[in-house]
């Protein structure tokens, strides 16, 4: 089970209820981590104060192929997703401190943003029924991105459809990243090209 508030002695966490009423445009969000070759998924849990950062202790560990399982700890992120106050301490985190990749094993940082992709998947605002699944930049041109509409009612319906959702995506993005990028799009034609006089 995902904790819905990870607070330490100094105060780390502290739920918004204690300070300020939550903004009207907070929205629920998660980071899901898919391997890019082995059967794993990891789902972290957002807090967010002017971003979005992940909760220590907030990693949550499945298989992409078990559908239900990962809408599960989809659905499950965003359940426990939290508006707080950030801690100065938290400012200061290094990339080995973030929680998915203590949680993935993986030996340094490097392998870990090589062996996994890093998606974001949100709600809308207003309507917790509909999420968008956003992918990481890809060949520094653009991202891609998928909506969904799930049933009003959670059932394990709607969560094996977020999880197949989200793995047809994963697969959807792993194809077109070894496409090519044409050259009128490419980032070293995007700006001005000078005509030869």
């Amino acid at each position: 089970m995902i904790p819905a508030i990870s607070q330490n002695q100094e105060g780390g966490w502290m739920p918004i209820s204690f300070f300020r009423k939550e903004p009207a445009h907070f929205k629920k969000s998660t980071a899901v981590y898919l391997h890019r070759l082995e059967d794993r998924a990891l789902v972290a849990t957002h807090m967010w104060d002017e971003y979005a950062s992940e909760v220590e202790g907030g990693v949550s560990e499945g298989r992409i192929s078990d559908r239900v399982a990962l809408g599960s700890m989809i659905a499950e992120g965003f359940d426990c997703c939290f508006f707080a106050k950030r801690h100065p301490e938290e400012l200061r985190r290094k990339p080995t401190d973030w929680p998915a990749f203590k949680a993935s094993g993986e030996k340094t940082v490097r392998r870990f943003e090589e062996n996994w992709v890093r998606y974001t998947v949100s709600s809308l605002i207003g309507a917790p029924q509909a999420i968008l699944i956003f992918s990481p930049t890809l060949h520094d041109v653009g991202y891609l991105s998928r909506s969904i509409n799930l049933p009003s009612k959670r059932l394990a319906k709607q969560d094996f459809e977020t999880g197949s959702q989200v793995a047809t995506f994963h697969r959807y993005f792993l194809a077109v990243e070894q496409v090519p990028v044409p050259k009128e799009v490419s980032p070293e034609s995007s700006g001005h090209e000078r005509k030869n006089s």
